[in-house]
Order: structure tokens, then sequence, then C-alpha cells
């Protein structure tokens, strides 16, 4: 379904300009949080980042293969190394306040849900789907998001059950 696109400076700058949008309403979205957050707020704090570190890695690999590489490519090569670093730290938080396994289905969850949404929306990597498998997109990452959500809630680790 997805078809690959050169990347323009256009849309490169929107991705970009987007990635700094968000990284903003994440940070302060866990600091007004704080620590209520807890390791499903850094789970999708750190999928958001390495959903758009894929995102860029692939529009520096497919610039470079397409010849396009040029000054403005320094751009998303920093906001790649900005996402992993404060994806690594994030992750790291997501552990200590939770289990391995919430973790790691969270970010297998929400990692690839954000690179297809940029590729969708912004890149046009969708532009020929059909439209009534729009519906099918939507109700299976939906019920990717259902299944870590309800793995958060009823998680043995985060669930107290104290015996007298």
């Amino acid at each position: 379904v997805a078809a690959d696109q050169a990347v323009s400076d256009t849309r490169l700058f929107i991705v970009c300009g987007t990635f700094v949008v968000v990284l903003l309403l994440v940070l302060g979205s866990l600091r007004i949080l704080n620590r209520r957050a807890g390791a499903l707020g850094y789970i999708v704090g750190t999928g958001i980042l390495y959903g758009f570190v894929s995102t860029f890695a692939k529009i520096l690999i497919a610039r470079w293969q397409d010849g396009m590489l040029s000054w403005i490519s320094f751009l998303p090569a920093l906001l790649l190394l900005v996402a992993a670093v404060l994806g690594i730290w994030f992750v790291q938080d997501a552990h200590t306040s939770g289990p391995p396994d919430l973790v790691m289905a969270g970010l297998t969850v929400i990692d690839p849900i954000v690179g297809v949404l940029i590729g969708m929306l912004i890149l046009g990597e969708a532009a020929h789907t059909q439209l009534w498998m729009v519906p099918l997109f939507l109700l299976s990452g939906a019920l990717a998001v259902l299944g870590v959500v309800q793995i958060s809630r009823h998680h043995p680790q985060n669930t107290s059950h104290h015996s007298l």
C-alpha cells in the first residue's frame, strides 16, 4: 500500500517542525504529570521519540539514495540524535517505574504507529491507499494500543494483592 516518494525539502522541514512541537508537548506533559505519568507516560514518550528516530533515519537514507543529501540534511540528523538520546533516557525511566514486558509491549506498538502516521500524513506514503482500508488501519492501531493499556492495568507487578 505504501509507496516511497522522494522527500522534498518542504516535507523534511514539516517533519522536523512537527518533531519539535511534539517533543515540547511530550516534555511538557511529563513535567506536568511528573510522577503520575508512571511507566506508561515514559513508554508513550519513548515510543513517540523512537517513531521519529525511525522516520529521520528513513528520510536521511532516502535522500542519500536519491542523491538529495545537502546542507539541509544536518537538521534531521541532529534531531535524530536528540530523539535517540532522550529516548534512551525515557526508556530507562520507563524500566525503573514499570515491568520490562510492559515497556517492550508499549514500544512495539507506539513506535511503529508514530512512524506510520508520519509516513502517511506528512510524507504522503499512503497517497494511493484505498478508502476502505483506512478504517482497518485505525482499528488495528486502536486494538494494539488497547492491548498495551490493558497490560499496564492488569500486569501482576502493577496490581497490589497484599495477603494478610
